[in-house]
This record gives structure tokens, sequence and C-alpha cells, in this order.
């Protein structure tokens, strides 16, 4: 679980990949385009930029409240969430994040809903130290959803290891009394899920460091709105 400094700076450079790729594709949006196209786009990218192995998940508005769903013939129109999954290895060792923006000006509900979500995400990162608990930085997070009044619709634990495998311990997670340790490598991925409605999750892989945290994905959080395209 605790990662070499030589493995850090290979997940590093594998987040590095999927920022680029993000940001290039996302400007690309475009009235009509669907989630499967995204997604290729996004494959595409992060290959050309020297990613070895790919995994891409676009969920576009009410599609967005489906933690685990894949892209789709799903169209994009404006108001649209746009949900981003996606992660890529550079000398076997992954890469993950989770961005959601909006196509067109987002909505006063939008607007409230990712602002609790970046909250939550913060506070976990704010937790992360040698000898905190799994559990403890799940329940920062979660303190923040569930003050707000969205904690039912927050279904799935904070985050997972990430190494040679996407999914790896030590997970973030009620009950997990594991201590954290400096070069443990792990994802930070609040969410608030509404069936039929919309989706938010703002996910990013960090390190424990000897101080506290650093995060290895560096795509902006803050709330962001690409212009409607024909």
């Amino acid at each position: 679980m605790v990662k070499t400094p030589q493995e850090v700076d290979w997940i590093r450079k594998a987040c590095t990949i999927a920022d680029r790729a993000l940001e290039n594709a996302f400007r690309g949006l475009r009235t009509g385009m669907t989630e499967a196209e995204l997604a290729s786009t996004l494959t595409a990218e992060m290959k050309t930029l020297g990613g070895g192995m790919v995994f891409v998940d676009v969920l576009f508005g009410e599609r967005a409240a489906l933690p685990h769903g894949g892209a789709s013939e799903r169209r994009l129109k404006p108001g649209d969430g746009v949900l981003v999954d996606m992660g890529c290895t550079v000398n076997g060792y992954w890469s993950d994040i989770t961005r959601t923006v909006f196509y067109g000006d987002p909505s006063k509900r939008q607007t409230e809903i990712y602002s609790i979500v970046l909250e939550a995400n913060s506070a976990a990162f704010n937790a992360v130290k040698p000898g905190a608990t799994c559990e403890s930085v799940d329940i920062a997070a979660r303190k923040v959803i569930e003050e707000a009044g969205y904690g039912k619709y927050f279904i799935h634990r904070l985050g997972h290891g990430v190494g040679l495998q996407i999914h790896e311990h030590p997970y973030m997670v009620r009950n997990n009394t594991l201590p954290l340790a400096a070069g443990m490598v792990f994802s930070d991925e609040p969410g608030i899920y509404i069936i039929g409605e919309l989706g938010v999750r703002i996910e990013d892989t960090v390190v424990c460091t000897q101080t506290g945290c650093e995060s290895l994905t560096g795509h902006r959080r803050s709330l962001t709105a690409y212009p409607v395209r024909d």
C-alpha cells in the first residue's frame, strides 16, 4: 500500500496525462455529440499523450446519477452536466480522476450541489495525514454532504487505493480503522447522485505525505461551464 517515490512519480505522470486529455476534450464539447463520442476522444487523447492502458466513463445530464454507468448514445444538450471518470497508466501505474463540468450556464441547483461536493472533496483532502484512519477521511467528506441535507445521495465509499490496480487497498470507507502512512495513494471522490435528475462527483488521486496530503491530479476543481456550440 505504501508507494516508493518512483511509484508515486509514475502515478503523477499518469495523472498529468489525464489532466491534459480532459481539458483538450472539454474544449470540443458540442450540441448533439454522444457520450460514446466524447469517450472515444478522451481515449485517443490519453493514448496520444503517452498513456498505456486507459479507461473512460462519460455520462451526460440525468445519466450522471449512475455512479458506475458507461458511455451511451445519449446526446449532449445545453444545460447538461458532463461527468467524466477516467485514467490511464504509466509503467503500469494508474491515474484516476473525475470531473463534472457544465455545458452552458449551470442552474442554481446544479451550482449548489457542485459547491457541496467540492467542499466535501476539500474536507477529505484536509483530513489526510499520517496516522489518520481511513474511515476518518470518509467521515470528513460525508459530514459535509450530510449537513447539507444530501447524505442519502452519497451512496458509495469516499475512495480506494490507486497503483498497479485501479482499485486496491487502502479503502477510504467507514469501519476501516487502518492508519494512513506517507506514500499511500488513493482517490478522494465524494459525490451526490439524484436518480433521474443529476449527478456530481469530483475525484482526485492523492498521496499521503509526511505533512499531510498532495493531489496528483491537477485539473481545476472550481465550477466550470463550457460554451454551447452547434
